[in-house]
């Protein structure tokens, strides 16, 4: 992953992405959205939607949820959002898994495989 970086606008929210394109090895693509027009219920408690009852996008699998299934916002590292995004209950567990394991084991791995290949980095 490149060093330069720029804040980029996605539909989904602020994110900081590589000058280049490229992406690490940890990083995931923004979920392309499932169309609205395919679903009339709920991903999770398929109650109906209504003029009461919104659409709402996950921000990490695109599928489409009601506002109480889908309240949670996360910050989710992998797909290097800046701030948190709404996702789903399964999804926002993995993420705060996700998020957990990158800052407290993920850097730690990648930096010793960097020390032991050609010292430490200065």
């Amino acid at each position: 992953m490149g060093e330069n970086k720029i804040l980029v606008k996605s539909k989904s929210g602020m994110r900081m992405v590589d000058v280049d394109g490229g992406k690490g090895y940890f990083e995931l693509d923004e979920p392309v959205w499932e169309p609205d027009s395919n679903y009339k219920v709920c991903t999770e408690c398929h109650k109906t939607f209504d003029m009461l009852r919104r659409k709402h996008h996950c921000r990490r699998c695109g599928e489409v949820f009601c506002g109480s299934c889908c309240t949670d916002k996360v910050i989710p590292i992998r797909l290097r959002f800046i701030d948190p995004v709404r996702m789903c209950t399964k999804c926002q567990r993995l993420s705060r898994w996700e998020n957990d394991f990158f800052n407290n084991y993920f850097k730690t791995l990648k930096n010793r495989r960097r020390i032991k290949r050609g010292g430490p980095i200065k």
